[in-house]
């Protein structure tokens, strides 16, 4: 397992629980110089209840993955932790995102048969689970399609936020 997918692991359901949704995790080298390159873990966060992620949110959520990461112990050498919100387009990576965003038009790019790439704005119509695989069914200018999950490189969403009082 990458380190990526170890951070994912261990962190996503503590944010759950604090309600927060992990939304997508990058690990980079970058170079710092004559000390050679330091490890960057970068977490992208959102708020559960759909309002704004703030500076708070992601401080908070910063603090309990350093404990988490700290207690695990995967990563031996210095890293920095940058936490934040994915911004203004969400980066689609679970099954559960799909659901969430069911209705909605979408950024897709995905491989079709033939090993032919396809990218298009769509709009998420549906969401299947079967024992071998899950799959969203879409609606494109030439008419609804399933796709499965698997055959997704990337979906992003252009986020608006609602703010209830």
């Amino acid at each position: 397992m990458d380190l990526g997918a170890r951070i994912i692991q261990a962190v996503e359901q503590p944010l759950r629980e604090k309600g927060y949704d992990l939304v997508n995790v990058r690990v980079r080298n970058v170079s710092s110089g004559k000390r050679g390159s330091v490890l960057v873990a970068e977490v992208d966060i959102e708020r559960l209840d759909n309002r704004p992620t703030s500076i708070e949110d992601c401080a908070a959520a910063s603090r309990l993955i350093s404990v988490i990461m700290d207690v695990e112990d995967f990563i031996k050498s210095k890293y920095n932790l940058e936490v934040s919100s994915p911004g203004e387009f969400r980066l689609l990576r679970k099954i559960e995102d799909y659901e969430r965003f069911q209705g909605r038009s979408i950024r897709l790019e995905w491989v079709e048969s033939e090993g032919v790439v396809a990218k298009e704005e769509v709009t998420i119509v549906g969401v299947v689970h079967e024992s071998d695989c899950d799959y969203i069914d879409i609606c494109r200018e030439s008419g609804n399609i399933r796709v499965s999950l698997d055959c997704v490189r990337k979906a992003t969403i252009k986020r608006d936020y609602v703010v209830k009082d």
